[in-house]
């Protein structure tokens, strides 16, 4: 298949599943020049963080890894779902020397975390009281830009790197998520009782964060990677032989 035809597939498949995907979408953080919830009309956050381009789309925060350089959304009940929940989020790390550097964090004591380092990455979530942490890779750094993503369904914990399954947690009956504190959504650095807690700070970009109140199917999931990707094509993030590549790996480039 061409190149252009590649391109068209993708987006007529994206086009396809944006409504069904909407309806369950609680919060969207575009994180073009401000930290406001585009969808829901939930809290803005507090930004120290430095605006940036070569981002998904339109601007993105630049994350310099050092204290006090966040996003800091305060608390708000519907965006912390206790039985069914999908997050994800776009990340493009720098300083692979960071370890357990945070993209996203709503814990200290409960909620998840997502967690990158200078050889994997990984999202913990407080299920019933107890940390689990499948990986989305536990290989060499992932440069550029990449989509974290992970859903629970009230048993199986699972995560998917840039749209494709990775691994799974098995609670093995329903069991509910446990927040504690009422802690902010914190962006770029570990969250803590109500603030950033000032550690595991992130060094590199971070854009286009959605929350759902349910565990979105596997093609809904390739339409919030495939959005971002066809993003990425158009303001020259990746090349189109990038992209191709990326294509192939969801059986869209054949």
């Amino acid at each position: 298949m061409t190149q252009k035809a590649t391109i068209a597939k993708a987006q007529v498949f994206s086009n396809s599943l944006r409504d069904a995907l909407m309806l369950n979408l609680v919060a969207e953080y575009k994180l073009d020049g401000n930290a406001v919830d585009s969808w829901g009309g939930h809290s803005t956050g507090v930004i120290t963080a430095t605006p940036s381009s070569d981002c998904i789309q339109g601007t993105c925060y630049s994350f310099n890894g050092t204290n006090g350089d966040n996003i800091n959304i305060p608390y708000d009940a519907d965006t912390r779902p206790t039985g069914k929940i999908t997050v994800g989020v776009w990340g493009s790390m720098v300083n692979w020397t960071a370890s357990d550097a945070r993209i996203l964090s709503c814990t200290e004591s409960g909620g998840y975390n997502f967690n990158i380092g200078t050889s994997s990455a990984n999202v913990m979530l407080n299920i019933g009281g107890t940390y689990q942490s499948p990986f989305f890779y536990s290989t060499s750094p992932q440069t550029g830009w990449h989509y974290f993503l992970f859903t629970y369904d009230g048993r199986y914990f699972k995560v998917y790197f840039d749209g494709i399954y990775k691994s799974q947690y098995d609670a093995g009956t329903t069991t509910p998520i446990v927040y504690n504190f009422n802690n902010n959504l914190t962006i770029g650095e570990e969250a803590g009782s109500g603030a950033p807690a000032g550690t595991n700070y992130f060094t590199g970009k971070i854009d286009e964060i959605r929350i759902f109140k349910e565990a979105i199917p596997n093609s809904q999931i390739k339409e919030q990677y495939y959005a971002g990707l066809n993003r990425l094509l158009a303001n020259g993030g990746i090349t189109g032989e990038e992209y191709m590549e990326r294509s192939f790996v969801l059986g869209l480039g054949n």
